[in-house]
Formats: C-alpha cells, structure tokens, sequence
C-alpha cells in the first residue's frame, strides 16, 4: 500500500513542484521583492518558505519526529531568483536520493500519532498547492501571467 502513495507521491509532487518552479521563472527579479500586503511576505519569501518547510519534512524522515521550524534551514541567498531555483533543485535532488534510499514501512511521529512514509509526503504536496492558491491572489493583485502550466488550475 506505501509503496503505491509513494509512487503517487513522486508523480503529485513531480506537477506540482513544476508549476512551482514555473511560477518561480516566471517572477521578475523585481517581482520578489513585491507582496500584496504589509502582513504577508514577498514572493521571494514565498519561495524561501517552500524549501524550508521541504527541509522539515526532510529532516522528518531523516530523525522519525516532524518538527516546523528553522532550525537545520538552509538558505541564505535572498531575494535571488538564480539562487531561490538551486535551493528548490537541491531540495528535490535530495528529496529523491531519501525517497530511494528510505525503508517505506518507516513510521513517522506527527506530534504523537504515527504516520507512514507515503502519508507524509503527500503532506508535503498538499503544502505546495495550499500555496498555489495563495499565489493566485498574489499574481492576481499585483499583476503578471500566469505561466502555461498553470492553465491546470484553470487560469
């Protein structure tokens, strides 16, 4: 049963992380540092947030217990369009290597109750497109196209 979630996993994340990626490429080096509102962050951090909340579910797997947070994040490069794309590849890269190289009957402590493999990282992808939909209001307010990919959410 894991092992097909996992497999569906690979293919979810492989759209979804795309349209991400997309999106990304798509953003001006002057877009990142612009936000819809003073209480909401610039899409550069936008970006920064998808892979630090990748590296919490990495480290996840890698330690049995999820913890949400910023400690073992790893970027530091800004509001660098070049640099925000190396972190998300890495990200991925390594997210690949632990998804080969993982037991998929491990077990994974989500704040006391037990979660397979294949249900965390379905998590993660439902991380992803949560802030798809946050990121059409974005595009919307502060004007720009959507990439062609994105025609999947109907825009």
């Amino acid at each position: 049963m894991d092992i097909s979630l996992i497999e569906h996993f690979t293919s979810q994340w492989k759209f979804v992380r795309s349209m991400t990626n997309d999106l990304l490429e798509s953003v001006t080096n002057e877009d990142l540092h612009k936000s819809p509102d003073e209480s909401l962050g610039p899409w550069w951090k936008q970006f920064r947030h998808m892979g630090r909340v990748q590296e919490n579910y990495l480290q996840a797997v890698e330690s049995g217990t999820v913890q949400f947070g910023f400690e073992g994040a790893s970027y530091n490069g800004g509001a660098s369009k070049i640099e925000l794309q190396k972190y998300l590849i890495n990200l991925d890269n390594r997210l690949a290597a632990i998804i080969k190289n993982t037991d998929v009957s491990l077990k994974i402590n989500w704040f006391g109750e037990n979660k397979s493999l294949g249900q965390h990282l379905m998590y993660l992808a439902d991380h992803e497109v949560l802030h798809h939909g946050q990121w059409i209001i974005y595009r919307r307010q502060l004007g720009g196209v959507f990439p062609p990919s994105w025609s999947a959410w109907d825009l």
